[in-house]
């Protein structure tokens, strides 16, 4: 899904991704046959009168992600200099008017196993269930070991840019120890949805966007949600999917998500539906991917 609003003004999404280049892939213990992430998609999102802008990264952290995650890392800095200047292309011309007030929050695509153990996974019930990352990356210079749930900057206050995006990158650095099981779209849902919606998760639990991700999300803010995958999304209605012993879901663990989608994931269109509710006015939600392709599709 990718609501592209318009008339033309602030300039978001994907183009911030230009020049993305995500490199080869590595091996992978789930899925032999995995897809390359081959580049980065660029498509101009423009809106009237948009002051506040919420980016959240859902940034896949399994153990193939390391190239793929330091081109993100490459390209933070341009992203916040556009959002902050309104310079799409450092000619010192403001091409739009600079955003107000951006929020920056991290999910990482780990929801867990429902408890079964799992190689790469562990036993973990919910994994990093959708809540804003907090942790930063001591290994990279400069980082801490903890931030706020979300980063704010507002350019009029005079904040620095630069030292802004190396924040972002201290959080978004998460590296690669993340469950092999991606399930990137319940990851974003689960961070944005209230807990008073209908939508339900995992036993029965329900979103975080109103008590441990409170704040991240505004009323009146263009939501753009930007992920960054390998993978195709697992987000499982039956965690008995993940279960190496199940009887129910035989064959190849490492096929599973493909071989079962249509009877133990959820479908596309439960994530459709949730992220609309988060936007009444669909022109303030934005969804970009860089995402993995087959190579065959790219010899095509």
């Amino acid at each position: 899904m990718s609501t592209l609003p318009s008339p033309l003004r602030t300039t978001l999404a994907a183009t911030l991704l230009t020049g993305l280049a995500l490199g080869g892939c590595s091996d992978r213990e789930l899925r032999p046959l995995n897809p390359c992430t081959v580049s980065g998609v660029a498509e101009s999102v423009k809106v009237d009168n948009i002051e506040n802008v919420d980016l959240l990264f859902m940034i896949d952290n399994s153990n193939s992600m390391s190239q793929e995650q330091a081109s993100l890392q490459n390209e933070i800095p341009r992203l916040v200099r556009v959002l902050a200047s309104g310079d799409t292309d450092e000619d010192g011309t403001q091409d739009f008017p600079p955003v107000r007030s951006l929020h920056v929050g991290v999910v990482s695509s780990d929801m867990g196993t429902g408890g079964f153990l799992v190689p790469t996974c562990g036993e973990s019930n919910f994994g990093d269930d959708g809540i804003l990352r907090t942790s930063g990356n001591v290994a990279i210079p400069g980082c801490m070991a903890s931030y706020p749930s979300f980063l704010e900057f507002r350019p009029a206050d005079g904040g620095d840019p630069s030292a802004f995006a190396a924040e972002v990158q201290c959080v978004a650095g998460m590296g690669t120890n993340g469950c092999g099981f991606e399930q990137q779209l319940d990851a974003i849902l689960k961070a944005v949805t209230p807990s008073s919606s209908a939508i339900t998760f995992h036993s029965g639990t329900v979103g975080h966007a109103d008590v441990e991700n409170s704040g991240f999300l505004r009323q009146d803010s263009l939501l753009a949600v930007l992920l960054v995958t390998d993978e195709d999304d697992c987000s499982a209605s039956e965690p008995e999917l993940f279960n190496p012993s199940s009887t129910r879901f035989s064959g190849d663990l490492n096929l599973r998500c493909f071989q079962f989608q249509d009877v133990a994931v959820h479908p596309v269109e439960r994530w459709v539906n949730g992220m609309l509710a988060t936007r009444p006015d669909r022109d303030l939600l934005v969804f970009a991917a860089t995402a993995g392709i087959p190579p065959a599709v790219n010899r095509g």
